[in-house]
């Protein structure tokens, strides 16, 4: 168990991608649009966002409301 524990805290270190999630609403999709345009802007164009499917963004709104599930 303690050599499962050293591994993993290993392989997170090793970790340079990681994933983030950003919930961006608005009224209309135009001001959608405008939020994700500040939202590039304000990240100096690091910030890319892409689309997910509906299947995806009800296992992320689940796994949010479900902090022992996984993804």
């Amino acid at each position: 168990m303690e050599q499962n524990i050293k591994t993993e805290v290993q392989i997170q270190k090793e970790i340079y991608n990681s994933e983030f999630l950003l919930f961006l609403f608005g009224q209309t999709i135009k001001e959608l649009d405008d939020i994700v345009q500040k939202s590039m802007n304000y990240g100096n164009q690091d910030f890319v966002p892409k689309m997910i499917t509906r299947k995806k963004k009800e296992e992320v709104l689940e796994q949010i409301n479900n902090m022992n599930g996984k993804v």
